[in-house]
């Protein structure tokens, strides 16, 4: 089989979920035998990816987010531009057979980078697609390239993605692949996890965690109105929250948490850890995860607890509950009920025996989303994309 020439371009250089998903998919993509090459700015994805062997190279950094000042607007706009002009440079020298677009921001750059080259371009949609005035004009030229094809990461997502009006177009372009996890050969022992308990402070009290980046989509601030409810009932259980605002814009909201928290009255019973490097280590120490999130394409983060034995309490939006079956392998609130949310952790809390049911079921059922299985699968779609669009192309001249 003749080796396909891929070249990966992520319009940050920030490490976030999607980022994350893309180092551990490039080094076993090189095993199948794909030739990869990172097209991404400076910043911490390059310095992983090259720990990995993986070649890249240095694009423009992206600057471009939707906005009403007519000021920043221009300057995203003039962004998008040049961005576009450096990534067909880079294309232009590497010829690969197809690009792969690891955001819907990535796949709009490529697209635009790609006209006259006669590339395909596979737009890798980890995130649902907001409602704003833009949204309408993407959805146009992802319907309208005949050089795009789509895959994502759930089906909520890829619906919202199509939308109404371009899902005749978008829809036979798109692949549902749902993210993995990597599977522990081992689990930490007793000794172990009582030592990273005791590091917390939290000794034998019943522990909670919610983990992610600090962002309002992810609903920190939902979380401690939830946890203050929770500890009326039970004043001994204590609430880790997990991770830091990555981008700057999610700054102020991240500054919230701590003013909230004092509000609350709930300081003492709650630690915002911020960014950690042992969140393995974390999950399989804690008693459940809180999911509070408004708006999850496919969350990692459940995929990681699932692996590790912790059961889930999550709300159910978007692709969790293709991730999740409630009762069976997690529980699932609507988002709109905090009282049922309260009302399921102090349920979960009170019956340990369930938990242990719930978790041994959701470590048989994750192991479907295996990490080889996803490659295989992901350098299928990249070949069928490469053919189909030789073929078409040829029929065209």
């Amino acid at each position: 089989m003749n080796q396909i020439r891929v070249a990966h371009y992520n319009h940050t250089g920030t490490v976030a979920g999607a980022e994350r998903v893309l180092l551990d998919l490039l080094p076993r993509l090189r095993d199948i035998g794909v030739h990869s090459v990172l097209l991404c700015p400076p910043g911490q994805l390059q310095k992983e990816a090259e720990k990995q062997r993986i070649e890249t190279r240095t694009s423009d950094s992206l600057q471009a987010r939707f906005t009403w000042n007519p000021l920043v607007l221009v300057r995203y706009v003039g962004s998008i531009f040049s961005t576009i002009r450096n990534i067909r440079r880079l294309l232009r020298d590497l010829k690969p057979d197809v690009i792969h677009a690891n955001s819907v921001r990535a796949g709009l750059v490529a697209t635009g980078a790609t006209i006259g080259l006669d590339l395909p371009v596979l737009w890798h949609v980890h995130d649902t697609l907001p409602a704003h005035p833009f949204s309408p004009f993407i959805r146009m030229i992802a319907a309208l390239s005949p050089r795009t094809s789509f895959v994502v990461v759930s089906r909520a997502t890829g619906s919202t993605f199509a939308g109404k009006i371009a899902k005749r177009w978008i829809a036979p372009k798109t692949v549902v692949l749902h993210n993995a996890v990597n599977h522990p050969s081992t689990r930490m022992s007793p000794d172990e996890r009582s030592a990273i308990r005791d590091s917390l402070g939290v000794g034998e009290r019943f522990l909670i965690g919610c983990i992610g980046q600090i962002c309002p989509r992810k609903n920190q601030l939902g979380m401690l109105e939830i946890f203050a409810e929770v500890q009326r009932s039970r004043p001994d259980i204590v609430l880790c929250i997990v991770g830091s605002a990555i981008f700057p814009h999610n700054k102020p909201y991240e500054e919230q948490l701590s003013k909230r928290l004092c509000e609350l009255g709930i300081n003492k019973n709650v630690q915002l850890l911020g960014q950690r490097s042992d969140v393995r280590l974390l999950l399989e120490a804690m008693d459940l995860l809180v999911v509070p999130s408004l708006n999850e394409p496919f969350p990692m983060i459940i995929l990681e607890s699932m692996s590790a034995g912790l059961p889930v309490v999550a709300h159910s939006v978007d692709g969790i509950p293709e991730l999740i079956a409630d009762g069976r392998t997690g529980w699932l609130v609507p988002p709109t009920e905090r009282r049922q949310m309260v009302s399921t952790i102090l349920w979960a809390e009170q019956n340990p025996s369930q938990r242990s049911r719930i978790a041994q079921a959701a470590s048989r059922a994750i192991r479907a989303h295996s990490p080889s299985v996803y490659a295989e699968r992901f350098v299928s779609i990249l070949r069928s994309r490469a053919s189909c669009y030789k073929e078409s192309d040829a029929l065209g001249s």
